[in-house]
């Protein structure tokens, strides 16, 4: 029996971990972990802490409830277990500790099916097959489709100039059946490219004019070239490695503003002269 699959959406955004509410215990954290039956208690305990850094020390709820999403999902989810669910967190006082128990519902696992793609143009979808590293038959790395997409893929693109790049992908679940443990997912990446961007106008603000023009020179990209996402990068940590401005940070400091039509974009750099 197949059951269509939930359109999962490609945003770009950083996810932040909540802060501590004052409402934390600082005793001393016992974390354990039930309902898991293919994973170790003492595998997701690894797994939660190191992933978490110190930030486990200390009970949150909110915290903690964003770590086991983010972290112990992320794990089943990279090894086939795409339904993987956090049920319930309980925390309690007990003998000079805070016991903390995690309640998991793993779900089936997947193994991976067919993959397709489509609205890909500048990437073949060879190349994409072999970024994602998948193989028919093997437990479905989630995680890894995610990865492609959010982060290899977009990357890859931004070098290409498609600035607008945007993708989602669409699992089709095959569930268990004739005596089968596990069940099978069939993936459909659509890919929306955009237009391939070239650079049109650079502009520095906050330095003197004839500082702005040496920039201008060293600066990678020229009027007319198509934008590659990873020269701006490199530029930046060398400015950065002279030590001459402020920390020029790309995502804060850095202005992209697009010509739609024209399929041109400008460059608006914000620096700040460190005094001698």
């Amino acid at each position: 029996m197949k059951i269509s699959g939930i359109v999962l959406l490609l945003a770009f955004f950083c996810t932040v971990a909540p802060s501590q509410s004052p409402s934390d215990v600082s005793a001393p954290i016992e974390i354990s972990f039930y309902g898991n039956q293919n994973f170790s208690n003492d595998e997701l305990l690894e797994n939660f802490k190191s992933s978490a850094g110190d930030s486990w020390k200390q009970y949150g709820e909110r915290a903690f409830e964003y770590f086991a999403q983010k972290y112990t999902r992320g794990l089943m989810f990279s090894k086939g277990f795409w339904r993987a669910k956090i049920i319930e967190i309980t925390s309690a006082p007990r003998a000079g500790k805070q016991i903390v128990r995690i309640l998991v519902d793993e779900g089936p696992r997947f193994r991976m099916g067919t993959i397709k793609v489509k609205g890909n143009e500048a990437i073949t979808t060879k190349t994409i097959l072999e970024m994602l590293g998948q193989r028919q038959g093997s437990a479905a790395d989630g995680k890894a489709v995610q990865d492609l997409l959010y982060e290899t893929l977009k990357d890859k693109y931004c070098d290409l100039g498609f600035v607008q790049y945007n993708a989602e992908f669409e699992p089709d679940f095959v569930e268990p059946g004739n005596g089968n443990s596990d069940g099978v997912v069939n993936v459909l990446i659509t890919i929306d490219e955009g237009r391939q961007f070239k650079l049109r106008r650079l502009e520095f603000v906050g330095i003197e004019s004839d500082e702005a023009e040496q920039l201008a020179q060293s600066f990678p990209l020229k009027s007319g070239d198509v934008y590659i996402q990873s020269k701006l990068e490199k530029w930046a940590n060398a400015i950065n490695e002279t030590k001459r401005f402020a920390f020029l940070d790309k995502d804060r400091h850095v202005q992209i503003r697009t010509d739609e039509e024209a399929a041109d974009l400008d460059l608006e750099i914000s620096l700040k002269k460190l005094l001698p």
